[in-house]
């Protein structure tokens, strides 16, 4: 089919930027698209902190224009022929802002001073965050290449910076890479290029490949950092670039080699590095803990991330702290931390064991007549007991004896002090002293319980039958037990929320507790 298009008759204006968020006194190429074959172009920008440049004029079809301040601008276009003349007026044409200085940091972990853009011109495998073992040897977040399974060979994929202003700095790019090439035959490159010019053209400053990119041996299997050893940190010299505004892209091509993997990625100037301290408080399992980063420079970040070994579950924290965590499973925990200014850039990471889960317990043991001997059973070990009787008697005994006036009710309070915080128990007894036959009651404790609950049998031949019953008077567990040691443990946590009935048969009695767990 022939198309015909009619070029007589007046102009109809219409122009486009090349950019619409060029860089301070960088010049763009303003793009005449107007129709009906203009022959003369007349443009005009406000506000007037602007120039033509490299030979053009306002009345150039394409213009090259920089912005000398910044501010928002309109734009004018004039287009003209024989015929006459049409305007067409952009508000809000060019945005010229202040561009980020150091640092430029991306961790890929819930924090960033910058945002990237991937760039995939195949729409296939591309750049994509995952967790592994990171340059710290803590679990990370990362961008990787899956070029095990991508075969494409010589696709290129970029992650492409954002711009920004290292003016008054000696930047320096660093970055964390880990690798395995496939073998000498399969093997992928990574490259860096640099802008000047506020992203119009880019000059390739790095470049690596196989043996020389790898940091690990070659794999015939789906590579995957196993720890610190498997990652490097290299680094590119900003210094030398001749402008003010810097833009890079990290790109990898393919050679259906082995995982690519990048973290860690910023932008730092030489002077004095900062520094800062790591404090963490006493751990116990499942008891809030606080951890922070210290410094004496107001201008240092930080970043913590928190998992639980062998678990892909991670916690992120933004900021130096004080921060606040809790470990609710014995394990070991890696503690990555992070901080940062426009000299500094530090990751590390500490491994975090969580002490026993602080409890205060007792048990109490009748020595004779009213006279009871009580034993701390508490965790972690206490540095200070407070015990009060319900008698109107006290200590401040790790492990007290106390000799009640009389038979009769009572409620026993202990108060410890631990390294991760305080905790009391408050135990509930109904016949203190002893029963028609001469033998030590049997008491259960605490009740109410949030699952833990003891029962004290004293010293009893035998065997002990413990059943639990619901309120529906249904059986729900029942155990035999050895009772020579005098102290039978349950544990009711898995139980919802109520009463329930606890029924202990010995060879010489029976007695049902009515027990409440919260």
């Amino acid at each position: 089919a022939i198309e015909i298009e009619d070029n007589i008759g007046t102009p109809v204006a219409d122009f486009a930027p090349v950019t619409g968020t060029p860089c301070l006194n960088t010049g763009i190429i303003l793009s005449d698209l107007s129709t009906k074959s203009p022959t003369s172009w007349n443009w005009s920008i406000t506000p007037s902190t602007h120039g033509f440049i490299n030979g053009t004029s306002s009345s150039s079809q394409n213009p090259e224009v920089n912005f000398s301040a910044y501010g928002i601008y309109t734009i004018t276009l004039i287009a003209s022929n024989s015929y006459g003349a049409d305007t067409i007026v952009l508000a809000n044409a060019v945005t010229v802002s202040p561009l980020q200085t150091l640092p430029f940091v991306e961790t890929w972990t819930g924090n960033g001073t910058v945002a990237f853009t991937t760039e995939n011109p195949d729409g296939s495998t591309s750049w994509t965050k995952g967790e592994v073992t990171g340059p710290t040897g803590a679990k990370s977040e990362v961008m990787y290449m899956n070029y095990f399974n991508y075969s494409t060979v010589g696709a290129e994929d970029g992650l492409l910076s954002e711009k920004f202003d290292i003016n008054g700095y000696n930047p320096v790019l660093y970055f964390d890479v880990s690798y395995a090439a496939y073998s000498t035959a399969y093997a992928d490159s990574l490259l860096v290029e640099v802008s000047t010019d506020c992203g119009a053209t880019f000059t390739r400053v790095y470049e690596k490949g196989g043996g020389d990119l790898a940091t690990a041996s070659n794999s015939q299997s789906q590579f995957i950092p196993g720890g610190s050893s498997d990652w490097r940190t290299d680094s590119v010299v900003l210094s030398s670039t001749n402008g003010d505004f810097v833009q890079f892209r990290i790109k990898g091509i393919g050679g259906y080699g082995n995982n690519l993997y990048i973290d860690n990625i910023r932008v730092i100037s030489s002077g004095t590095p900062a520094t800062a301290a790591l404090n963490v408080s006493p751990i116990c399992e499942d008891t809030p803990f606080d951890f922070d980063l210290s410094s004496t420079d107001t201008t240092v970040n930080g970043l913590f991330t928190l998992n639980r070994q062998g678990s892909s579950l991670l916690s992120t924290f933004i900021g130096m702290g004080a921060h606040s965590a809790t470990l609710n499973i014995s394990t070991d925990y890696d503690l990555e931390y992070i901080y940062y200014n426009a000299y500094t850039f530090v990751a590390d990471s500490a491994v975090l064991v969580p002490g026993p889960k602080l409890d205060a317990d007792f048990e109490l043991q009748n020595t004779n007549g009213l006279t009871y001997q009580f034993t701390d059973r508490s965790t972690p070990t206490p540095s200070a007991w407070f015990w009060d009787f319900g008698d109107g008697n006290s200590s401040n005994a790790q492990n007290p004896t106390n000799t009640f006036s009389g038979n009769g009710p009572t409620t026993v309070k202990l108060v410890i002090t631990t390294d991760c915080g305080l905790d009391n128990i408050t135990v509930p007894y109904t016949n203190i002293g002893l029963d028609e036959e001469g033998t030590a009651s049997m008491v259960l404790y605490p009740n109410p319980t949030e699952g833990i609950l003891h029962i004290h049998t004293a010293e009893i031949e035998g065997k002990v039958f413990v059943q639990i019953f619901g309120t529906n008077g249904a059986l729900m567990e029942e155990s035999i037990f050895n009772a020579t040691t005098g102290r039978i443990t349950l544990n009711l946590g898995a139980y919802a929320s109520g009463f329930y009935q606890v029924k202990v048969t010995t060879e010489n009695s029976v007695e049902n507790f009515k027990v409440t767990k919260h």
